[in-house]
């Protein structure tokens, strides 16, 4: 992965727990959606190093509600 997607994953990462802090009970559709863009300007090989951690993540934190 390249260093470019591994910033952009942090960034997500310090994003995600900012939202989820001033957000309250309603932080959930953010910080999936937040997902969604992190994986939408990669390359192929990429996503698919990506995909698997991306779905555990998303289904761990549709499982938090």
């Amino acid at each position: 992965v390249s260093t470019a997607v591994l910033r952009r994953i942090t960034m997500y990462h310090e994003s995600s727990i900012k939202i989820m802090h001033a957000a309250g009970s309603g932080w959930q559709p953010a910080v999936l959606a937040g997902l969604d863009e992190l994986t939408k300007d990669v390359t192929t090989a990429e996503r698919q190093i990506l995909s698997p951690y991306v779905a555990l993540a998303k289904t761990i934190l549709q499982e938090v509600r």
